[in-house]
């Protein structure tokens, strides 16, 4: 079921974890089909947070992800078979979008749009 979230655990000021993953939906391109999910993963005392894109295939096998280096970017959807984003946060001072196409396969580079600049967000790291 597209744009359903699942939660592990509830994260805490004594330490304990939350994991949220979304699985977002399909892209589709003349050559193959991808499925993406995000992941927020709340840790620690302070709550840091680590987000991710998992990307995997039509018969559900692990891709690789997307380690994402700023605190809104996890896209919420997928829209007209593209990752949709629309980041609200301090980076970005004002709301953007943007989409970011899987046309020629997976992108190599995750980079998004704030406030006139293009910002390289993530690197594609495949599994193993």
């Amino acid at each position: 079921m597209e744009n359903k979230t699942v939660t592990f655990g509830k994260w805490d000021e004594k330490g304990n974890d939350e994991l949220e993953l979304t699985y977002l939906g399909t892209i589709k391109n003349k050559d193959a089909t991808y499925k993406l999910m995000t992941s927020l993963w709340i840790w620690g005392v302070s709550g840091r947070a680590t987000s991710r894109i998992l990307v995997y295939d039509n018969k559900n096998r692990f891709l690789g992800d997307y380690y994402l280096t700023m605190s809104c970017e996890l896209p919420k959807k997928i829209k007209n078979n593209k990752l949709y984003f629309e980041l609200k946060c301090e980076e970005c001072a004002k709301k953007n979008t943007t989409e970011v196409s899987f046309y020629k396969g997976i992108p190599k580079h995750m980079v998004v749009n704030c406030n006139g600049a293009t910002l390289l967000i993530g690197n594609f790291e495949p599994a193993d």
